[in-house]
């Protein structure tokens, strides 16, 4: 076979893997997969029909299946898919848990387990008709539902719509399917990759989210104690920042319960992840004292850049840029005011833009 020949017959095969290639990828573009039939998850009773409208539109190789199930932050699948409503896909995220090992007591009747431990813990959140109709479920559903109401985000996503205006700042609860439940997938995730994309007007707007996201939080009495890029959503058509991992999500009395009692040396010995507390040193016990606030958890995490992550500080111009960082540094060390803030803000940035 002569040269021309040879480079005429590899230009032909190249051209046929790629036209093999290009219909794979655009096959497993454009089939969505089924979710309660590919996986055999039995039906759910309190949400009878969500697993079989859930789809998985697959967006990555299909030949590995472990991609599915990725651990994240104690769960063992967060998986993006979409629900089948009326025949428009919304997008979702479906969500499972561990397992709780906490056991229903033996004699005592299911209903009176979950509605003493709910009053118990979230007296305050919560009004008396939350729990109208669990004595009408049979003795199955009710062992389902006390698994789902010892899953702390499947619990705050439920109480949170009886809190008013905070509900906004968090994604939708759809619904359940197996031990599972779905949520609403907020459209953009802010991370570095979002930080890099945004202009500087486009990263003012997220930084006023934040400090309405904030004021929420705070007047809801309910501390972020995971504070990190990633674990929060932008929606631009509302212009809003949603919370997207309520895994360490805590409403401030149970958290300084928590915080309380523990034994101590150093105030770091009294943290829960970002929220801070307080050592008593003489008594060597941690106090009910949070030590910082959302707004400077915020400030340490999100807003001032660091050598080893960005922050949405870091495309700001470069007059107005050591203004901001040392107004993140002052918010991060101290319990600063949001309005205080806000202000401050408002006049750094106000010369930049």
């Amino acid at each position: 076979m002569h040269l021309y020949q040879k480079c005429i017959f590899l230009a032909l095969l190249l051209i046929l893997m790629c036209t093999v290639g290009l219909l794979r990828f655009t096959s497993h573009r454009s089939t969505c997969y089924n979710w309660y039939a590919w996986n055999g998850l039995p039906e759910s009773k309190t949400s009878p029909d969500l697993c079989s409208r859930i789809f998985v539109c697959p967006k990555f190789d299909w030949n590995n299946k472990f991609a599915l199930f990725p651990k994240h932050a104690g769960k063992d699948t967060v998986i993006s898919v979409y629900l089948e409503n009326s025949s428009i896909m919304l997008p979702a995220v479906y969500k499972r848990s561990v397992a709780t090992s906490c056991e229903p007591v033996e004699g005592v009747p299911i209903y009176r387990q979950m509605r003493d431990y709910l009053l118990a813990n979230y007296a305050d959140f919560i009004p008396e008709n939350f729990f109208s109709g669990l004595q009408n479920l049979d003795y199955s559903e009710l062992l389902r539902l006390w698994e789902f109401i010892h899953q702390d985000e499947f619990l705050l996503l439920k109480i949170l719509p009886y809190l008013k205006t905070i509900n906004l700042y968090f994604p939708g609860l759809l619904g359940t399917c197996s031990d599972g439940f779905v949520v609403e997938k907020i459209p953009e995730i802010i991370d570095e990759n979002f930080i890099l994309e945004k202009s500087w007007e486009e990263t003012v707007s997220v930084v006023y989210g934040f400090l309405q996201l904030v004021h929420q939080l705070d007047t809801a009495s309910v501390e972020l104690c995971d504070v990190q890029l990633g674990n929060f959503g932008w929606d631009p058509v509302v212009g809003r920042v949603k919370v997207i991992d309520l895994d360490l999500v805590f409403f401030r009395n149970l958290l300084a319960e928590q915080l309380a009692g523990r034994k101590c040396s150093v105030d770091g010995d009294c943290a829960m992840f970002d929220c801070q507390g307080k050592c008593d040193i003489q008594s060597g016990i941690c106090t009910n004292q949070i030590e910082n606030n959302n707004l400077a958890r915020v400030c340490r995490d999100i807003f001032r850049p660091a050598f080893w992550r960005k922050g949405l500080f870091t495309g700001a111009p470069l007059l107005s840029k050591p203004g901001l960082n040392e107004l993140a540094h002052r918010c991060s060390a101290k319990m600063t005011d949001s309005e205080d803030f806000l202000q401050k803000f408002s006049e750094l940035i106000g010369k930049s833009l």
